[in-house]
């Protein structure tokens, strides 16, 4: 294993010293659900629009 049993790339594969490792998993990241992020997303696009609107007049 590399130091530390770390991981390492080689080309466009992910290898360990023994092979390529193949990562698993998934995320239920919210991908149908709003999160924080958006709102804040959200608010930050209309305060910016805000200020550009007040400084084109």
């Amino acid at each position: 294993m590399t130091p530390h049993g770390m991981l390492r790339v080689d080309g466009t594969r992910i290898v360990a010293d023994d092979g390529p490792v193949t990562l698993r998993g998934f995320g239920l990241g919210g991908w149908n659900m709003a999160d924080a992020f958006s709102f804040a997303h959200c608010r930050i696009r209309e305060g910016l629009a805000t200020i550009l609107r007040r400084a084109a007049r």
